[in-house]
């Protein structure tokens, strides 16, 4: 989800998806918004194609009645996985790959006409909006799987490929006109509160985090040289290569 600051293509869509939006899920529910229910989301699910949109992940779902689930992201990479409804009206997804094929649970509430995901800690994860196009009843094709020798315990979501992609487009305006400093500003301000948030090799050099909610996220490899992690948190964090050159981290939690 480097700059390498587009971390993942959908970057340039971050101040859409979030800069005005609600990040948590108390925000959205004092406003009289609710979780749709587990009767609601067994209706809407099954045969729907989605289009989720996050910091380290953009591209389209198809939801099988079966509990299939078939993926594609925005660089073309196919995946598999499985869905179902809990108890507790939670959506939970499991990809063979991607994530590192752990299951992950989301409510979600109904926004206009986005479908927003939310973490069981209430912290905002993607925005879903229902396809509408001839090909939304499709299932995206699935044929690409790993190479041989690809590790399989990286995410393939987009941004986690050594840094490639994102270094590739890092020089592209892209169509939303934001400059480079508006996209790190909404980056760093994301990554603020960002629990479980995949930021594999990502570029937040001198970036302001006192405080931030990193935990269980996917730090491998970012540069945080130079950053102010002063009381952050990072439990459970992955920062296999996480470079950490000169950065506060005064009162830290979980770093090890």
């Amino acid at each position: 989800m480097k700059r390498h600051i587009l971390v993942l293509p959908a970057l340039l869509l971050l101040a859409d998806l979030y800069g005005c939006s609600a990040v948590t899920m108390q925000q959205l529910v004092a406003e009289g918004k609710q979780p749709l229910t587990r009767e609601q989301l067994a209706t809407l699910l099954p045969d729907a194609s989605l289009r989720l949109e996050a910091i380290d992940f953009d591209g389209i779902l198809q939801f099988r009645p079966d509990g299939e689930l078939a993926a594609k992201n925005r660089l073309g990479q196919a995946e598999k996985g499985t869905w179902e409804i809990t108890g507790e009206s939670q959506l939970c997804m499991k990809f063979a790959h991607w994530y590192y094929g752990g299951a992950r649970c989301y409510s979600i509430i109904k926004e206009s006409n986005n479908y927003i995901f939310f973490t069981s800690n209430g912290a905002r994860y993607y925005t879903g909006t229902m396809q509408s196009s001839p090909s939304a009843g499709k299932t995206p094709d699935v044929s690409r799987q790993p190479k041989p020798g690809e590790p399989a315990g990286e995410p393939r979501s987009g941004v986690g490929q050594a840094g490639t992609t994102a270094k590739a487009e890092s020089g592209k305006s892209g169509s939303s006109g934001f400059s480079e400093e508006e996209k790190t500003h909404t980056l760093v301000q994301l990554a603020r509160n960002c629990p479980e948030c995949n930021l594999y090799g990502i570029d937040l050099k001198n970036a302001a985090l006192g405080g931030a909610n990193l935990a269980k996220a996917n730090l491998a490899g970012a540069d945080l040289t130079g950053s102010n992690l002063t009381r952050a948190n990072v439990t459970n964090a992955h920062m296999a290569g996480t470079n950490l050159n000169g950065a506060l981290l005064n009162s830290i939690q979980g770093l090890k």
